[in-house]
């Protein structure tokens, strides 16, 4: 269901995004560029419910491969709070599915 509205709300598919171990599906979508630089929201998926948030630059930007990236669900509760469509038990479901996933500290960023 967050997958569909994420959807609605902007998000897209890529073919571009690296797929982690499990990863089932994934999206991304712009934003306007936060203070450290970080422009861009990478929603994975994986098969053991779990939604994870990165906040990274831009794949065409310079510093994607050696810039700041982070972890974002935090993000991912704000989003989830301003979608409409979603009963507050619906919201409460997908809550408890986001979590932190650690692929990314493995990738080398020189």
């Amino acid at each position: 269901m967050f997958f569909n509205e994420l959807l609605k709300i902007g998000f897209r598919k890529t073919p571009w995004q690296l797929v982690f171990p499990n990863q089932t599906a994934g999206l991304i979508q712009r934003i306007e560029p936060l203070e450290d630089g970080t422009d861009e929201y990478h929603v994975r998926f994986y098969s053991d419910g779990v939604i994870d948030c990165e906040l990274e630059v831009n794949r065409f930007n310079g510093w994607h491969w050696a810039g700041q990236r982070k972890h974002g669900t935090y993000l991912l509760e704000r989003v989830l709070e301003n979608i409409n469509n979603l009963s507050s038990d619906e919201k409460d479901v997908i809550k408890r599915q986001f979590d932190v996933k650690h692929y990314s500290n493995n990738c080398i960023r020189k």
